[in-house]
């Protein structure tokens, strides 16, 4: 016997909604950046050109541009993208 459920009109979709909309994407991403030293290692730019380690600016703010909720038989997960803006670093490298 297989249980089925239709999660389309779960309350836990409200729920979720509601934990997203409140969410501080700037803490969240500095909280990340501050654990990893604000290092991404292995990257590929739009050039198709390989950086072993960037070390980014401490000064980045965040912005939360999308979200997604995945399932599968024997796995779920929350997916956000954030937006990593550099605004002040033109000023603080002419001064």
């Amino acid at each position: 016997m297989t249980i089925q459920i239709e999660l389309k009109n779960h309350p836990v979709w409200q729920d979720l909604t509601e934990v997203i909309e409140n969410l501080d994407a700037h803490s969240l991403v500095t909280e990340h950046l501050e654990l990893c030293d604000y290092k991404i290692c292995g990257y590929w730019d739009e050039e198709d050109k390989f950086y072993e380690e960037i070390i980014l600016p401490r000064s980045l703010s965040a912005e939360l541009v999308s979200n997604s909720i995945g399932v599968t038989n024997k796995k779920r997960w929350i997916k956000l993208k954030s937006l990593l803006k550099a605004n002040n670093i033109a000023a603080q490298n002419l001064g």
